[in-house]
């Protein structure tokens, strides 16, 4: 009888040692990291418009109308005078033919000034490729072109004519080209306000939009419970949002040292932080960990000592999404699920 009751144990035990190990197996843990995954591919930065590019011609330089980087150029045509400016480098861009172009029209005056717009590169060859760029609208645009299959460009030129009696100006933030979109299996957004952006040796995931941007993560379409982390660059920045199962931490530069946690029954649970920054050019952490039946936010600036952020009652079921308003660098994330 003694030797039966040992073998039912045993066979209990190991039952649950499978169980364990089987339930171990399921659980999702990971990072995406953006350099390490997409640095074969990262994008070629043709200009981002900063002082010491090099740019010849009249222009000025403006530290207010940014998306990218510190500065855009200010480039302008008067009385129906065409105005040129142009750059100078080599660049290898075999394999990229995406090109994209970022920039800001103020209002509807100076949209409708305007008159002609292009961009001209040129390749080793002395072989010449010219983009009329038209629909504009106010505020920012993100404008698209193909290049022709390419080994190298050796010059930038912008041209932009006014009507005669009118003054034409816009601001140029960014001029970049991508080999594909392969990024957004990691993070999605049905706005085409995010790119890969390359800056030294790392890549990023860059949102870069005045208007509030929503993402998601495919690979979490599942989460239910456990850990999400998202690192993250303010820029130029508003707002930023994680939200999970129903409620979310708005984080806000216009109050930085303030998290205001939120549900979908609309309780709000705000908390004061005081070891964390959140601020333009800081690291970032924000990371959600449910518990029981709520959902704690925290935060960091190394990834590794997190401040609590506070926690709030779940009200449903939903994956993580990320809302944001002005321009980040999305470094990486992670999750255990």
């Amino acid at each position: 009888m003694k030797n039966k009751t040992t073998g039912f144990v045993v066979v209990a035990l190991l039952a649950m040692i499978a169980l364990f190990y089987l339930s171990s197996s399921q659980k999702k843990i990971g990072t995406v990291d953006f350099t390490a995954k997409y640095k074969q591919m990262s994008p070629i930065e043709l200009a981002g418009f900063e002082q010491g590019e090099g740019w010849q011609g009249n222009f000025t330089y403006d530290n207010g109308q940014v998306l990218e980087g510190n500065t855009s150029i200010v480039f302008t045509s008067w009385y129906g005078k065409e105005n040129v400016i142009s750059r100078q480098k080599q660049f290898d861009v075999k394999g990229y033919q995406n090109g994209y172009l970022l920039l800001f029209v103020k209002n509807k005056e100076q949209l409708n000034a305007l008159t002609s717009f292009t961009l001209t590169f040129q390749n080793n060859k002395n072989e010449k490729k010219t983009f009329p760029l038209s629909h504009l609208t106010t505020g920012w645009n993100r404008l698209a072109f193909t290049l022709p299959n390419w080994e190298k460009i050796t010059s930038i030129e912008f041209s932009i004519t006014s009507s005669p009696l009118l003054i034409a100006e816009i601001n140029l933030d960014r001029l970049w080209l991508q080999k594909n979109d392969d990024y957004k299996n990691d993070i999605s957004t049905s706005t085409n306000t995010s790119s890969l952006r390359t800056i030294g040796n790392r890549v990023y995931y860059f949102s870069a939009s005045e208007k509030a941007a929503s993402y998601t993560f495919p690979q979490l379409q599942s989460f239910v419970r456990g850990t999400v982390s998202v690192a993250l660059i303010p820029e130029h920045a508003n707002s930023a949002t994680l939200s999970l199962n129903g409620t979310s931490v708005n984080l806000s530069l216009s109050t930085p040292k303030t998290c205001i946690l939120t549900n979908n029954k609309k309780e709000s649970i705000k908390k004061n932080f005081t070891k964390t920054l959140f601020e333009n050019s800081t690291y970032v952490f924000i990371k959600a960990t449910t518990i029981k039946d709520k959902v704690q936010f925290s935060l960091s600036n190394n990834g590794v000592d997190f401040e609590d952020c506070g926690e709030i009652k779940m009200d449903g079921k939903s994956s993580p999404e990320l809302h944001l308003t002005g321009s980040y660098l999305i470094d990486s994330y992670s999750f255990e699920y």
